[in-house]
């Protein structure tokens, strides 16, 4: 089973790579990430995609939390 980011770094660092893969199509990647894996049952990991797509749009809007940039 694949590991879900559980820190805020992880999350920020994610989706970081993320938006460098997809640009702006990394929030529709995520939350489809997210779908998918509540579909499977999964819900630690669709929460954990769900930050990932909170810290997404943080970044396209330039508002990081302190925590996921040191």
């Amino acid at each position: 089973m694949l590991e879900h980011p559980t820190t805020t770094k992880d999350v920020y660092r994610l989706a970081q790579v993320l938006l460098e893969r997809h640009g702006e199509g990394a929030v529709i990647f995520a939350a489809k990430v997210a779908e998918e894996l509540r579909d499977q049952g999964d819900d630690e990991g669709h929460a954990a995609w769900k930050r990932v797509v909170k810290a997404v749009i943080d970044l396209i809007d330039d508002e990081p939390p302190e925590d996921a940039v040191h």
